[in-house]
């Protein structure tokens, strides 16, 4: 008989976003309106004030958001000064939206627009806090496709030990370091992803096999409720190139299998699949695609079609 887990999705999930900043608009709706983007401006009309989407300005002395642990995605110097304006800023101005599994992740994009759009009134910087990271000004969303790596979800693109490896030398299994996992699948009503016990020399592929389940995993988060699904799931090329926004094949071979462990509704581990001899390492080299060691990131195709007024 099959193995199987029980996977339970809520109903309502939250998102938050919060832009820095060292003014806060008189007449905060008008501005906002002024600025979001079109193909969202409608449905932030529609839900502003709600719990699908409410703004609230607070003095930063008096915020409910703590930003002190915010980071930049890629850690790259040019950012220090953004992360120094976003721990100093007078005015936090949070953007949160309760969302119904049905309305996920439609109406978590309609609210990081209208945050962008306080962002741009205001000239601050704007932090993801689910994610816990500051979010670029250059990719708009156009309202094409969904596109997880477009920083709704973060996995690590070099996951590090807590101090240098001391013994891995890109070997196959010499170390046994990292633990890495997703962040950002719970608000998609869906549990984290992790995987354990990773080399140092295999952290990207780990990396990408996590992005790809995340993507194989997203359709399940649109309807709430509890399901039976096998402990087993096949990944497959097209859930890696979907992670980015792409039709173009990943891999010419046929899917890789994975073992999904529960470990609380909130967290599954990742595993090799059942009866593989070998350690994680081992699977992580001997059985992946090549382009799982290699791709650290693509840009997305534009949506066939589409063409945002």
């Amino acid at each position: 008989m099959t193995e199987t887990f029980r996977l339970t999705v809520p109903d309502r999930t939250t998102w938050t976003f919060v832009v820095a900043a060292e003014q806060c608009p008189d007449d905060l709706p008008a501005a906002i309106f002024e600025h979001v983007s079109a193909p969202f401006a409608p449905q932030a009309m529609q839900r502003f004030g709600g719990p699908e989407l409410a703004v609230s300005p607070y003095s930063a002395s008096s915020s409910p958001w703590d930003l002190t642990d915010t980071i930049s995605p890629d850690d790259a110097d040019e950012h220090d000064g953004d992360l120094a304006y976003l721990r100093s800023a007078d005015w936090h101005i949070g953007v949160t939206a309760v969302l119904s599994a049905r309305d996920r992740p439609f109406g978590a994009r309609v609210a990081r627009a209208v945050a962008h759009a306080v962002r741009e009134v205001t000239d601050g910087i704007l932090a993801d806090h689910d994610l816990g990271i500051v979010l670029p000004t250059t990719r708009p969303d156009d309202g094409g496709r969904f596109v997880l790596a477009d920083d709704w979800i973060t996995t690590p693109t070099a996951g590090r030990p807590a101090v240098p490896c001391p013994v891995s030398d890109g070997s196959v299994g010499f170390c046994s370091c990292l633990q890495l996992s997703t962040r950002g699948m719970q608000r998609l009503g869906l549990p984290e992803l992790r995987i354990s016990d990773v080399s140092c020399a295999h952290d990207l592929s780990a990396t990408n096999v996590l992005r790809s389940l995340s993507r194989r995993l997203l359709p399940l988060g649109i309807s709430h409720g509890t399901r039976v699904l096998p402990a087993e799931a096949l990944v497959a090329a097209g859930d890696f190139a979907e992670y980015w926004g792409t039709d173009e094949p990943m891999w010419n071979d046929g899917p890789i299998p994975v073992r999904l462990i529960p470990i609380s509704n909130h967290l599954l581990e990742v595993r090799a699949p059942e009866g593989y001899p070998g350690s994680v390492n081992e699977w992580l080299w001997d059985e992946l695609p090549p382009i799982l060691h290699e791709l650290l990131g693509c840009d997305p195709d534009p949506t066939p079609g589409f063409h945002p007024s």
